[in-house]
């Protein structure tokens, strides 16, 4: 890669983990088109919410990026919680 050039690296959706008020999770089957983006369900309760990200970036013995995967965890946040917990991970691998 040339000095002050930029590339984009594709990055793949590994998995997407639904976790459900009462913290069971089910990972959800995602295909082109699916909105994952937050809703309120109703006045105290918001889905779709992240609650974790696992990015594991790929990379050849040159040193450069390959490619990489996310992971998610989505889950509800209700009002009633006093605070929102995000938890975010990188690992690199060769």
């Amino acid at each position: 890669m040339s000095p002050g050039v930029d590339e984009v690296v594709p990055v793949d959706v590994a998995s997407v983990i639904l976790q459900s008020t009462e913290g069971t999770q089910t990972e959800l089957a995602v295909s082109d088109g699916v909105n994952l983006l937050p809703v309120l369900i109703t006045p105290t309760l918001c889905a779709n919410v992240v609650l974790k990200v696992v990015y594991v970036i790929k990379y050849n013995s040159a040193g450069e990026v390959e490619n990489g995967s996310v992971s998610l965890v989505l889950g509800f946040i209700s009002e009633a919680e006093v605070s929102l917990q995000q938890e975010f991970q990188v690992m690199y691998i060769q």
